[in-house]
């Protein structure tokens, strides 16, 4: 049994199927049945049954997995520690796709000292990836978004990820598009597509620059995003309304007992004064 097999046995897990987890997993079928079929011998315990929805775990599956997903968990901040000695600063965060913050990481690299030996690394991604991220040593910090109708799911899965949140602020997304679009005249949509970041919608892409380069071509394309300072708005040529109905939260999370570095700490102060540059100003 190695940590590879455990992963193997987590993404059947979630995905409920082996085909999925295959896809996810970047493996052949054949060879993902096989790995947890050696594993489930190796254990001398059946760990999923086949349903008509797919496959389930059994009741020993289920207590092998949670402790197969603390092993993992472990043994990735065990690595992080490794990977970020030597010396050097680390600062691992994983934001929602979102001007304001990138601003913040921004305004923070601009501050270091040049002599300083630093690690950064900065990822963009969804709700779930974010709190899985810091779950996993990935990440250290993040910064989750999330509708309020949703808070209640997203605050019992950091429970669940031994992970703390602090709340950062409420907002209202904004619909932005290009500055000259005539869909910041009003709240009309007429032929509009919307593009997104991660999530549904008839135009998805996953980097954002790429979609403010689509929204800057097309003026009856929009997304919804954030508020931007005038200054990004400015700089990317777009421009953003006010439009009801799409009320998010922003959460800072990190592993419950995490004691923020000085590095981390200052980037948090810049999260927090871009955060308030926004609220008074807009």
């Amino acid at each position: 049994m190695n940590t590879q097999h455990l992963l193997y046995a987590l993404e059947v897990a979630r995905f409920g199927s082996y085909s999925r987890a295959s896809q996810s997993l970047e493996i052949g079928q054949p060879t993902l049945s096989k790995a947890v079929s050696e594993l489930e011998k190796a254990l001398g315990i059946t760990i999923f049954q086949r349903s008509a929805r797919g496959v389930v775990p059994t009741e020993e599956g289920k207590e092998f997995l949670r402790l197969a997903g603390e092993t993992l968990k472990q043994i990735r901040r065990m690595e992080s520690l490794h990977r970020s000695g030597a010396g050097r600063e680390a600062l691992w965060i994983s934001i929602p796709p979102s001007a304001y913050i990138l601003e913040a990481v921004t305004d923070f690299l601009s501050e270091l000292d040049p002599a300083e030996t630093i690690d950064v690394r900065v990822r963009e991604a969804t709700a779930k990836e974010v709190a899985q991220d810091v779950a996993e040593g990935r990440s250290r910090l993040g910064v989750l978004r999330c509708p309020p109708a949703r808070e209640r799911f997203f605050q019992d899965l950091a429970a669940e990820q031994q992970l703390e949140t602090v709340f950062l602020w409420e907002f209202d997304l904004r619909r932005t598009c290009a500055k000259s679009s005539p869909l910041l005249a009003n709240d009309a949509l007429p032929n509009a597509l919307e593009v997104s970041l991660f999530e549904d919608s008839p135009i998805q892409v996953r980097d954002r620059a790429a979609a403010y380069a689509l929204l800057r071509a097309n003026p009856r394309l929009f997304c919804m995003a954030a508020p931007m300072s005038a200054e990004i708005l400015a700089r990317e040529g777009l421009g953003q309304i006010a439009v009801s109905g799409h009320r998010r939260k922003d959460f800072l999370i990190f592993p419950q007992g995490h004691r923020l570095t000085d590095l981390e700490r200052r980037w948090v102060d810049r999260l927090f004064a871009a955060k308030n540059k926004l609220a008074f100003t807009n």
